[in-house]
């Protein structure tokens, strides 16, 4: 039982004592919204696990702001400033990209009720610059827009629906071409729009998604899996196993969590779709998602990858040393997440999570149907690329720009 009351837009925060840092570090926190509820967090979460700070801890909740989803926004990227944008203009006889962001849990931690700033966000407007610039320099006629959305504070059919919406009030269907560009779950909310619109299907010239995790993540589904799932793991491992996946668990809270990992209702959408396999657990990837996964509406459509190769972890710890004095713990937490992702991989039985960018196996950034099908498709890599720097990177747009370049 949960010993504080919560109510619908708290932000929650778990803290516990540590001795090695002697002080309070903040061990995980949660979004209170939809099906993220405090019976869901009292009766799902493994957040009492045991973890070696100090013997066995129960971290104390304490609730550090309360904040209600912003809406989806649908903008207009200028050519003269990629800094500036505006609403959507006519966007008849143009080349249309657009650009989907992924997963942000910064959104919940880092905007207010009253005023949300569009570009407070992991993705704000320099993220993106690598994009434009090749979008611009090398496509004529052309329009940017950006989908702007509450990646971790809505389910993933809410935000696809609202950017089909936000779509159908603009003269998109008098567009020369459509482009979409989808990183990591912004992948996930163009195949879920398409799939649910042949409208959208039969006018859209091509899609691209960067890092998605098609799957899900085992990562995702670790952070909601109930405290059965745990105890069916310590009765399978042995010891040193079990240490390293408790060592490993603590150092991701302790960089990546600590950071501004959230638990929140988009990660929902991103849970791996073949835990079924491991009984009494139950199929941990949307049903929506799963179809679009096994259906045969995507076969034109190009999905990328990008992977840190296990045997060569040399670029992220060298891109560490180089950022050791400005923001480190992000790079940090993903290689440890990575490992977790190998340790938890080999326990549970599949040999699906071994390669990855440090969120999403490559074997999730691949689509079932194409895993099953043999189905030859574009692969933009493997990049030596971490999960973020991804889509900065001029490799992956100039072979983006080059496939465009085929269609227009």
């Amino acid at each position: 039982m949960l010993d504080i009351t919560l109510h619908d837009g708290d932000i929650v925060e778990f803290r516990a004592y540590s001795e090695t840092f002697r002080s309070e570090i903040v061990l995980f926190r949660a979004y209170i919204h939809g099906d993220i509820s405090p019976e869901f967090l009292t009766n799902k979460v493994d957040i009492y696990a045991k973890l070696p700070l100090s013997g066995e801890v129960s971290p104390t909740p304490h609730v550090v702001g309360n904040i209600k989803p912003f809406k989806p926004t649908l903008i207009e990227v200028l050519p003269n400033d990629k800094h500036m944008w505006q609403p959507v203009s006519s966007l008849k006889d143009k080349v249309v990209f657009v650009l989907v962001h992924g997963i942000n849990p910064e959104e919940i931690l880092a905007s207010y009720p009253d005023k949300y700033d569009i570009w407070k966000t992991a993705y704000k407007y320099h993220v993106w610059d690598t994009a434009h610039e090749y979008i611009y320099k090398h496509i004529e006629n052309v329009t940017i827009l950006h989908y702007i959305y509450p990646s971790a504070m809505e389910r993933l059919q809410t935000n696809a629906k609202a950017l089909r919406d936000k779509l159908l009030n603009t003269d998109i269907e008098k567009a020369k071409a459509i482009f979409f560009i989808g990183h990591s779950m912004g992948g996930l909310i163009i195949r879920q729009m398409l799939g649910c619109s042949e409208w959208f299907r039969d006018i859209t010239t091509h899609a691209f998604t960067l890092n998605t995790p098609h799957r899900g993540s085992p990562l995702a589904s670790l952070m909601f899996t109930p405290p059965e799932f745990w105890k069916w793991i310590e009765e399978g491992a042995n010891e040193e196993k079990l240490k390293t996946v408790r060592n490993i668990r603590l150092t991701v809270a302790m960089t990546y969590h600590r950071g501004g990992g959230v638990m929140a209702q988009g990660y929902l959408d991103l849970r791996w779709d073949s835990l079924d396999k491991l009984e009494p657990f139950p199929q941990m990837l949307s049903p929506e998602i799963y179809k679009l996964n096994t259906s045969e509406q995507f076969t034109r459509y190009t999905f990328t990858t990008s992977t840190i190769p296990r045997h060569n972890l040399a670029y992220p710890i060298l891109k560490l040393a180089d950022r050791m004095y400005h923001e480190p713990r992000d790079h940090i937490g993903l290689i440890m997440m990575q490992r977790l992702m190998e340790a938890m991989g080999e326990i549970v039985g599949t040999g699906l999570w071994y390669e990855g960018d440090g969120l999403v196996p490559v074997s999730s950034q691949i689509p079932v149907k194409y895993m099953e099908d043999g189905f030859t498709f574009d692969i933009l890599g493997p990049m030596t690329a971490d999960h973020i720097d991804i889509f900065t990177s001029p490799k992956v747009w100039s072979a983006v720009i080059d496939r465009v370049k085929t269609y227009v």
